[in-house]
């Protein structure tokens, strides 16, 4: 979906993130990253994620231009935190594609657990 407002794109961008907060548990022998996310679900939320993303600052126009500071600031303060929840899913992603590859060691449940509350924590940011 092509959004043609920033209020559509932001609640689309929300909802990839929220689909991807509570994708359900899998099985431990299919979990891969971000604890208890399969790797499938974070590579196709990161694809919608990014197209809509990419839509989102033009869109936002209007916002970064407000005469009111509040505005300005209030738009930068989203764009920061979107900047945080796209960067803990590629780093997840990174992780993920260096494990299957095998120029890393595969991680722990602790560690898979802990880069997920990470994740996790970003997505409530926003």
């Amino acid at each position: 979906m092509i959004a043609t407002t920033y209020d559509e794109a932001a609640q689309s961008y929300m909802a990839q993130f929220q689909a991807l907060s509570e994708a359900p548990a899998q099985p431990e022998a299919a979990v891969r990253g971000a604890g208890d996310i399969a790797g499938e679900s974070l590579v196709e939320s990161a694809e919608a994620i990014a197209e809509v993303s990419g839509q989102m600052i033009p869109l936002a126009e209007e916002y970064f231009s407000a005469v009111d500071p509040a505005v300005r600031e209030g738009i930068s303060l989203q764009f920061l935190a979107q900047a945080t929840a796209e960067i803990h899913l590629a780093a997840e992603l990174m992780q993920i594609t260096e494990e299957e590859t095998g120029r890393s060691k595969p991680s722990t449940r602790a560690g898979r657990k802990k880069r997920g509350g990470q994740l996790r924590g970003s997505i409530d940011q926003l």
